[in-house]
């Protein structure tokens, strides 16, 4: 597998870990061969990733968010902790963003509950290697979390580390 093959396995896989969570709910299978092989022709997956320029970057790497968004959006809902649960995950062309419930209600959170959330978030995204690589490449990562009636609780959009 070329070097360029193995880091785009990674966005895919990257993306599969980040549905899980820290704590990881039950599997949510990504089959990233299939997700890297809808996006780039086998010539085109040898080709040096520095000889990719940035807006064709951007391409690939929204292409390949639709095509894991669309595996693990068939196996959700999926509940990542006692309290939280992925609803789903969208995509708008290399921004990807991951929906997410809770059971409680928005005032029963305490008051620092945004800064929290962005300061673990932020601190995960950056921890995981294929993440921070799809960063790096011109993607996105946003989070929404909304209560069990649907009022936002908080939202970040992550764009570096």
């Amino acid at each position: 597998m070329t070097r360029r093959m193995i880091l785009l396995a990674g966005l895919t896989a990257g993306l599969a870990g980040a549905a899980r969570g820290q704590q990881p709910p039950p599997p949510v299978n990504v089959d990233t061969n299939q997700a890297v092989n809808a996006c780039l022709t086998p010539a085109q997956q040898r080709q040096p990733l520095a000889q990719i320029g940035p807006a064709q970057r951007r391409r690939l790497v929204a292409c390949i968010f639709e095509n894991t968004a669309r595996q693990i959006n068939a196996q959700l809902p999926v509940q990542v902790d006692e309290l939280t649960r992925l609803d789903r995950i969208t995509v708008a062309g290399p921004s990807l963003t991951y929906h997410y419930s809770t059971t409680g209600l928005r005032a029963e959170l305490p008051p620092n509950v945004a800064a929290l959330l962005e300061q673990h978030t932020r601190a995960f995204v950056c921890g995981q290697a294929n993440m921070a690589q799809t960063l790096q490449l011109g993607g996105t990562y946003g989070y929404r979390w909304s209560d069990r009636t649907g009022v936002l609780i908080h939202q970040v959009q992550i764009t570096r580390c």
